[in-house]
């Protein structure tokens, strides 16, 4: 069974994924980690609604607020900066503080994963992006965004990842 951390990885780096998940977290607040943690499930052949939602998001709440938001506002700025003067100190800088977000990612997928025990994969691919669909617009609508923009993004990510 391929732990979460791994199928993050592999997922984020498919045609696609990272802009969408990106766009969700900048947009609606949406965290990457979280989003990507629904699709795993899914595959597992389990949904991530209600109160299995909450939890997971009440899991990874203090670290993305508290470690991973304002490393990335940093790491954002430095990079603003060090492409606006040339900078490579500041480049070199912005690099170290995405190495720090990335680890405070992996920490959030431990945390995520802890106590999650999903069962072999399912052969049926449209039945894991169902679940993935369905999984994901209740994350975005948990974020705050309206019910249709919910289901639309929940489909087009579960497609990417799932696909």
């Amino acid at each position: 069974m391929q732990g979460f951390w791994e199928f993050a990885l592999e997922r984020y780096a498919r045609p696609g994924v990272a802009p969408c998940c990106v766009t969700l977290q900048d947009e609606l607040g949406a965290n990457v980690m979280l989003l990507l943690y629904c699709c795993w499930r899914a595959a597992h052949g389990e949904r991530v609604c209600g109160a299995a939602l909450r939890e997971a998001m009440a899991r990874v709440e203090t670290l993305d607020r508290h470690l991973l938001r304002p490393l990335r506002a940093a790491r954002r700025a430095t990079r603003r900066a060090a492409d606006a003067l040339g900078s490579p100190a500041l480049a070199a800088g912005a690099g170290r503080l995405l190495q720090a977000e990335l680890a405070a990612e992996r920490l959030q997928a431990s945390l995520l994963a802890h106590g999650a025990s999903p069962g072999c994969a399912p052969r049926d691919a449209g039945a894991a992006r169902a679940r993935a669909a369905d999984s994901l617009r209740a994350c975005l609508e948990a974020c705050g965004a309206g019910s249709a923009r919910a289901r639309l993004e929940a489909l087009r990510l579960a497609g990417l990842v799932c696909g």
